[in-house]
């Protein structure tokens, strides 16, 4: 990518690379975490219809404390979407 046209960021690592590169590596294994959450909610949800109203705002929650967390922790992060996830899918298979 072209730094010289941004301006603000001249000679300095453009945001989207900068993100890129700090969070590439870690993505993978966060992802395939975080589809046990979705996995588990989709399980929930297929029990319980009327779930949904909370697994709405439990899936926001868990994005947004993840976003701010990841400035001051990557495993820290990692950790509650793992705890998260787990919980949802165990309790998804649990109610089938």
């Amino acid at each position: 990518m072209d730094t010289t046209r941004l301006g603000h960021c001249r000679g300095r690592q453009a945001p989207r690379e900068w993100a890129a590169t700090v969070l590439g590596a870690a993505s993978g294994p966060c992802e395939k975490i975080v589809r046990l959450l979705r996995i588990g909610l989709t399980l929930l949800l297929a029990w319980q219809p009327w779930l949904v109203l909370a697994a709405v705002p439990l899936h926001s929650a868990v994005n947004l404390l993840a976003v701010r967390l990841m400035r001051i922790s990557l495993p820290l992060t990692e950790a509650l979407v793992a705890v998260v996830g787990v919980a949802a899918f165990a309790l998804g298979l649990a109610c089938q």
